[in-house]
C-alpha cells in the first residue's frame, strides 16, 4: 500500500469525567463540536471537554463521523462501542484515495456515490483500520448483509465497491482477483399499462411536473437524465431529445413524441429556463431539480391517480420500453433508444411484454365454455 498522507486531525483523551478533544483550528470542525450538548472550551489547555456520558458521546460520534480523529486511549472503544463509528486518520486518507480515484476513472455520479458509501458504512462497522482488515473480515461483513436480507443486486455493489476500493486504489496484493458473489435475483421490472400511464399524466395540473412525467415516459428516460435536460438538447426540428453523458458517459438520442411539443411550449411561455429545463428550487438557472424531487412528483401523480402499484419514477422507462415492444418495435431499436450497452439488458422486456401472452387462453376459460 502507498504511503499515508499527513491530514490535521482530531485527538480525543479521556479526562474524567470529560473527554479531552485536541484540534487544530478547523473551522468547520468547531462548528460540528459546537453542536456537541454539554461542550466546553478548557481555554487554559486548549481543548475542547465533552461529557464522558454515554448519550453525549453517541451524539459526539454522529456529529464527527466525516472527521480523522485519534482515539489516544484504546479502552474507550470498549466504553462506548459508538466510537467505532469514528473515522481513523489513515481510514480517512484510504477513503480521500477511492475519492480521488473515482474521479480520475471517470466513474458515472451514482457509482461514485454508491461506492463511496459502501466504503464508509463497511469503516464505520470495523474495529480495524484498513490496514488491519482481511478477506476474513470482508466476508464476515458481506455474509451479515445477507443475513439482513438485503438484496443480491446490493450485496454484489458492495462486493464491487470493496473490491475496487481494496484491490486496486489501496493495492492490497493479498486478496484475491475473484471473490464469491450471490447469485442475482431474477426479477422482473414494475410496467404501467397505456392506460395507467394515460391516468398518471392526466392527474398532474401541475405543468412543469406534467412536462417532466411525460418526457420520463415518452422518451424513456432515467431520472437522472430527464432533470438534467437543457434546452439545448431539445430538438424540435427533428423531433429528438440529445441525452448527454448518460450512463457509462454516453450520448444518445431518443425520441421526442409529437404531443410533447405543444406541452413544452406552453412550459417555456410561463415558466423561466435559462438553461436547465427543469431548473432548481431558489431560482438559480445553474441548478436543476433534483431526482428526490422527480421522485416525489410521481408518487404524488400516482396516488392522485388510484394506482396502487408498487412503482418509482423509472417504471415509466421502463413502460416505454415495453409499449414500443408490444407495438412491434425491434427489440435492437429500443436497445439504442434507451442506451444499453448489451442487448441483454434489452430483452428483460420480452418477458413483460403481454402482446403475445394475451393471445393465450387459460385452460379454465376453455372448460367452462364446453
Amino acid at each position: 500500500m502507498e504511503a499515508n498522507r499527513t491530514y490535521p486531525y482530531i485527538k480525543i483523551l479521556l479526562n474524567e469525567p470529560y473527554l479531552s478533544l485536541q484540534t487544530p483550528y478547523v473551522p468547520e470542525w468547531v462548528e460540528l463540536i459546537r453542536k456537541i450538548p454539554g461542550r466546553k472550551w478548557d481555554s487554559l489547555n486548549k481543548v475542547w471537554l465533552v461529557p464522558a456520558e454515554m448519550q453525549t458521546v453517541l451524539m459526539m460520534c454522529r456529529i464527527l463521523e466525516a472527521v480523522p480523529i485519534k482515539i489516544s486511549n484504546p479502552e474507550l472503544y470498549e466504553s462506548y462501542p459508538a466510537m467505532v463509528r469514528l473515522c481513523t486518520p489513515n481510514d480517512f486518507d484510504a477513503l480521500k484515495k477511492l475519492d480521488e480515484h473515482l474521479h480520475r476513472k471517470g466513474y458515472s455520479r451514482q457509482t461514485h456515490k454508491a461506492y463511496l458509501g459502501h466504503a464508509e458504512r463497511f469503516i464505520r462497522q470495523s474495529i480495524l483500520t484498513v490496514e488491519e482488515v482481511s478477506l476474513r473480515e470482508l466476508d464476515t461483513y458481506f455474509l451479515g448483509m445477507m443475513k439482513e436480507k438485503h438484496s443480491h443486486a446490493y450485496v454484489n455493489q458492495a462486493i464491487s465497491a470493496l473490491r475496487f476500493w481494496f484491490k486496486e486504489v489501496l493495492k492490497r496484493s493479498d486478496f484475491p482477483k475473484q471473490w464469491v458473489r450471490p447469485k442475482r435475483n431474477k426479477t422482473l421490472p414494475s410496467v404501467f399499462s397505456e392506460e395507467e400511464v394515460l391516468a398518471l399524466l392526466e392527474s398532474t395540473s401541475n405543468l412543469k411536473h406534467r412536462l417532466l412525467l411525460t418526457l420520463a415516459y415518452s422518451s424513456g428516460l432515467r431520472v437522472s437524465e430527464v432533470v438534467r435536460l437543457r434546452k439545448g438538447d431539445l430538438d424540435v426540428s427533428r423531433k429528438m431529445i440529445h441525452i448527454r453523458q448518460a450512463k457509462g458517459n454516453k450520448d444518445r438520442y431518443s425520441l421526442m413524441a409529437e404531443s410533447v411539443i405543444d406541452l413544452m411550449q406552453q412550459y417555456l411561455g410561463s415558466h423561466v429556463a435559462v438553461d436547465y429545463l427543469f431548473p432548481g428550487g431558489g431560482g438559480d438557472p445553474r441548478t436543476h431539480l433534483t431526482e428526490r424531487s422527480a421522485q416525489y412528483i410521481f408518487e404524488r401523480a400516482k396516488r392522485k391517480a388510484g394506482i396502487e402499484k408498487k412503482a418509482s419514477i423509472h417504471a415509466l422507462r421502463h413502460s416505454f420500453a415495453t409499449h414500443l415492444l408490444e407495438n412491434g418495435t425491434d427489440l435492437r431499436h429500443i436497445q439504442e433508444l434507451l442506451g444499453h450497452a448489451s442487448l441483454k439488458t434489452t430483452e428483460i422486456y420480452t418477458h413483460v411484454g403481454l402482446k403475445d401472452l394475451k393471445r393465450i387462453q387459460s385452460p379454465l376459460d376453455r372448460l367452462l365454455k364446453k
